[in-house]
This record gives C-alpha cells, sequence and structure tokens, in this order.
C-alpha cells in the first residue's frame, strides 16, 4: 500500500509543479519589488510586507488540495484514481500530503526570497549566537503550521467531495461545498472549546517571539498551550476517514 500512495504522491506532485513554481515565482517577485524600495520605504513595513509573503504560503495548501480533485473530473482520471488498490484514507492522506509539501517547497522559496532583504535590513550577524534557539523556535512553529495545514486539507476535500457525493447538480453543488466546509470549521471551533479546557494539563511548548524597540531587537520568551493543536489534529483525523468514506462510497464519478 505504501508503494501505491508514493505513486499518487509523486503523481500530484508532478501535476501541480507548474501552478506551484508560478506561485513561488510571484514570492520571488514580491520580494525583488521590495528591494528596490529600499531607503524609500520604512524599514518595518519592508520587513512585515517580506514576512508576509512567507505566511502566505500555507493558503497554497487550499489551493492545492481543491485543484486536486477538481483535476481529476476535468482530465476524466476519476476513475483511475478512485480504483486504485488504497484505502479512501490513504489517498485523501496522500493528496493532502502533496499539498502540505508543496506549501512548504513555496515557504522555502519565500524564505529564500526573503532572507537577502531581512538580512539587510536586520543584520541577522547580530542575532548569531541565537542561532540554536532560532532554529528550534522556527521547527516549532513549522511543525504547528503543519499540523492546521493537514486539517485545512481535510476541510477543503471534505466540502468538494460532499458535492460531489450529493450528486447534486447547477445551485445547489455550489451551494454544497461552501456549506460542508463552513459546517466543518464551526465544527472544529465547537470541539476546540470543548477539549481545550480540559486538555489543559498537557504541558505548554515554549516559544520565542521578536520585540522590536527602535533599532535594538528583544527576543521574548513566550508559552503557548499544546491543547487546541491536539484538538486540531484530532479532529482533523475525523474529517480524514470522513472524506475517505466518502471517496469509497459517495464519490460521484
Amino acid at each position: 500500500m505504501l508503494r501505491q500512495a508514493w505513486m499518487l504522491l509523486r503523481r500530484e506532485l508532478t501535476a501541480s509543479r507548474t501552478g506551484l513554481f508560478a506561485f513561488a515565482g510571484v514570492i520571488v517577485l514580491w520580494n525583488l519589488v521590495l528591494w528596490t524600495q529600499l531607503g524609500r520605504w520604512d524599514r518595518f513595513h519592508l520587513e512585515a510586507l517580506s514576512l508576509g509573503s512567507l505566511f502566505v504560503t500555507p493558503l497554497w495548501v487550499v489551493i492545492a488540495s481543491l485543484q486536486s480533485w477538481s483535476r481529476e473530473w476535468v482530465r476524466g482520471s476519476a476513475h483511475y484514481t478512485l480504483a486504485f488498490p488504497v484505502s479512501g484514507w490513504m489517498l485523501v492522506a496522500t493528496k493532502a500530503t502533496a499539498a502540505v509539501a508543496q506549501a512548504l517547497i513555496a515557504g522555502l522559496f519565500a524564505a529564500a526570497a526573503g532572507l537577502p532583504l531581512l538580512n539587510r535590513l536586520v543584520g541577522f550577524g547580530s542575532f548569531w549566537h541565537l542561532r540554536q534557539a532560532v532554529v528550534i523556535n522556527v521547527v516549532k512553529i513549522t511543525l504547528v503550521i503543519v499540523v492546521y495545514m493537514f486539517v485545512a486539507s481535510a476541510i477543503v476535500q471534505l466540502a468538494y467531495l460532499a458535492a460531489r457525493a450529493t450528486r447534486a447538480s447547477g445551485s445547489v453543488a455550489g451551494l454544497v461545498t461552501p456549506v460542508t466546509g463552513i459546517a466543518a470549521i464551526w465544527l472544529l471551533l465547537r470541539a476546540g472549546g470543548l477539549l481545550n479546557g480540559a486538555l489543559d494539563w498537557l504541558p505548554p511548548v515554549a516559544f520565542y517571539t521578536v520585540l522590536p524597540v527602535g533599532d535594538v531587537y528583544y527576543f521574548m520568551g513566550d508559552y503557548v498551550r499544546v491543547g487546541p493543536v491536539f484538538t486540531a489534529a484530532v479532529t482533523g483525523l475525523v474529517y480524514f476517514t470522513i472524506t475517505g468514506w466518502l471517496t469509497e462510497r459517495g464519490a460521484d464519478v
């Protein structure tokens, strides 16, 4: 089964590479535009706009997850994909893994494009003695974002396949996807409201934030509860299971 899942993953990444590199190219071009504004725009505005290009990369998960399934019906390959010898949840998880991998690749492009500008503005040499803490902090933040990206992919796939499973047409089909997506997000928030308090016993995770004061940057420690992340992960697994069931039982191909 793992071999088949790997074949599907490679197929997804290959099919999406044109759109992914176009998306990454826009991010690189944006940072080049910001570079031309050195000395003209306020440095803090340039920092925020450059970092903003990094934090929009998780949105690619939504685009890639939606395109992944719509592409199947447009190209007429849905029968082949759904008949692949893997379980429904494995199929959905593979598409989610491909979407998350693409978002991480786009994030690497954004980081590589923004680092020269941020180094010019901030000067990373002054943080060299804190490099271990910075790397650990980046890894922690990335892991949390990856969890939420998987959940986002599960919601998008669930919403899209719910419309296919209802076999609705016209405007009705156009309503099923957003209604399902909104309902899934609402249930995720409700689950958080019910479980987060009960999960306060889980040890918090320490993060570092950067506080600029004039030309000086201070690293400040902060603790973040693990409960919301754990709740999102569990809810995401439920959504993957439901979506996998839809691919096996109800998807209209």
